[in-house]
């Protein structure tokens, strides 16, 4: 009988609680008009170009910039790597079946290393996080700090 009436029995609220209005965030927008983050990732969309083209419309923010000269700089080594990888193909070439296969991999390997850190770099940008790549990172700290001083 006694788990009928509890079964019976209504919760009724003695208050009532109004939810809170929550303001949306206010997005912060730069030169360019665009969410930092959103900036941020697509500097390294098109690698050096993108890099170029963001450095020259977004004179305030330094996450963009950072970002920026990243981009750059990632380019240009990525490029060097990719010349030597070249030439080392080309001696690999001659080695018949043994440099082709190691030449194929040694493509193949930078290839998809050079995919994964791109994705990785934007993924870190659009979430606001400034990646510090070992060297390349810290001369692009110091090209952003630079272009504070000459702005």
């Amino acid at each position: 009988m006694e788990n009928e009436n509890k079964e019976q029995q209504e919760i009724v609220p003695t208050e009532e609680v109004e939810p809170e209005a929550v303001e949306p965030e206010e997005t912060i927008t730069g030169d360019n008009g665009l969410n930092p983050n959103l900036a941020g990732l697509l500097t390294y969309l098109a690698g050096f170009i993108t890099g170029i083209i963001f450095l020259l419309i977004e004179r305030e923010n330094r996450f963009v910039r950072y970002h920026a000269w990243q981009s750059i700089l990632v380019s240009i080594c990525v490029a060097v790597v990719w010349v030597m990888i070249g030439i080392a193909d080309f001696i690999l070439a001659y080695i018949p079946i043994l440099g082709w296969l190691i030449g194929l991999l040694l493509t193949a390997g930078f290839s998809l290393l050079t995919f994964i850190a791109w994705i990785v770099l934007m993924v870190f940008a659009y979430q606001g996080k400034e990646t510090n790549i070992p060297v390349i990172g810290n001369y692009a700290r110091n090209l952003t700090d630079k272009d504070d001083n000459v702005i």
